[in-house]
């Protein structure tokens, strides 16, 4: 992989800050197809961070900022997740544990 530039990425905080954040392009000399390198604390095409999702799905409430409506929505986006693959292995007491099921979820996709 060539890094091919950059761009910028905004995510939210459980209490609604805002972050920027560059993130790398990548371009595969092979297939000439461009992706971006995200970070652990980030999941693909979600605007908030993964610690945020982790509480929500946990039913940790209390701290978050966010509408009920996008709560509603990572339910049953991870609800679908619990579908496509098996997640009996994971250790969901343990702090990180959605970034590493996005990971199992794109490792088994391929």
């Amino acid at each position: 992989m060539q890094q091919y530039g950059r761009r910028w990425r905004t995510a939210l905080s459980s209490d609604g800050q805002k972050f920027n954040l560059y993130i790398r392009r990548l371009k595969c000399p092979r297939c000439l197809c461009i992706h971006h390198e995200l970070p652990d604390f980030l999941i693909p095409y979600k605007r908030y961070l993964a610690t945020c999702i982790e509480m929500a799905i946990e039913k940790q409430y209390d701290c978050l900022s966010c509408e009920n409506s996008t709560i509603y929505r990572w339910h049953i986006w991870f609800q679908y997740l619990r579908i496509k693959i098996q997640i009996s292995s994971l250790n969901f007491h343990k702090k990180g544990w959605l970034p590493r099921l996005i990971f199992l979820l794109l490792k088994t996709e391929k």
